[in-house]
């Protein structure tokens, strides 16, 4: 806990001084920009004093010729003084003050509206973080369910394509065995065909012998024929 209060008072300590910095450049700005208006300001005074200064010294410089001793003193320095009322005359004398009083940039402000904006913008990103989490998490019931859809209708689909596959090996093995007894059937029939021809060629000499003997009853018949 000691620890913990030692650490506050440091925290403390580096963001005031931090705010004592930030706030002694603000004050050194605030000074150079009215130093700034008040050498303007000055330098209109030392122009305006220099003008007044001329007026009231061509002012004293007619009152003195004025009491001149003689008419021909006072006319030999009328070009003179009609030169300089003419020169004071056409100079242009500043009738306003340029320099503003309240046109201060207001940083303190400043910076408080932002502050005020930085709190806003933390609580709109909070918001925002917490409907991301949401869409995200709702995303991934989305994907959860569309993947035990898919693995439903996957084995739907195997389990409608398995009974089809067994009765197409049914009837190949029924057309194997059929074939089977074919084969087995045309072999016997076969056998039975050369089995035939074997007894057809063992009779067909008893016949060939068989028809020698008949020649031989019909030579026999006709030498009785003749002897008779």
């Amino acid at each position: 806990v000691q620890a913990r209060v030692e650490a506050v008072k440091t925290g403390r300590a580096v963001v005031e001084q931090e705010t004592k910095l930030l706030g002694e450049e603000m004050v050194e700005r605030l000074r150079s920009a009215e130093r700034f208006k008040l050498s303007l300001l000055i330098r209109d005074q030392v122009d305006l004093g220099r003008d007044i200064q001329g007026i009231q010294a061509l002012m004293d410089e007619v009152a003195a010729r004025g009491n001149a001793e003689s008419m021909i003193e006072f006319l030999a320095k009328e070009k003179h003084l009609r030169d300089r009322c003419e020169l004071l005359v056409r100079k242009p004398f500043k009738q306003a003050i340029e320099v503003q009083a309240d046109d201060y940039e207001q940083e303190a402000r400043a910076y408080k509206d932002l502050a005020k904006k930085y709190r806003a913008l933390q609580e709109l990103v909070g918001v925002k973080d917490t409907i991301i989490t949401q869409l995200l998490q709702d995303r991934a019931v989305l994907e959860k369910k569309v993947q035990q859809q898919q693995q439903e209708g996957e084995e739907a689909q195997d389990a409608e394509e398995q009974p089809v596959g067994e009765g197409e090996a049914e009837a190949n093995d029924d057309d194997d065995d059929d074939n089977e007894e074919e084969g087995q059937e045309g072999e016997e029939a076969e056998a039975e065909a050369e089995s035939e021809g074997e007894e057809e060629k063992e009779e067909e000499p008893e016949s060939s012998s068989a028809v020698p003997s008949d020649k031989e009853d019909g030579g026999t018949e006709a030498e009785a024929g003749a002897g008779a």
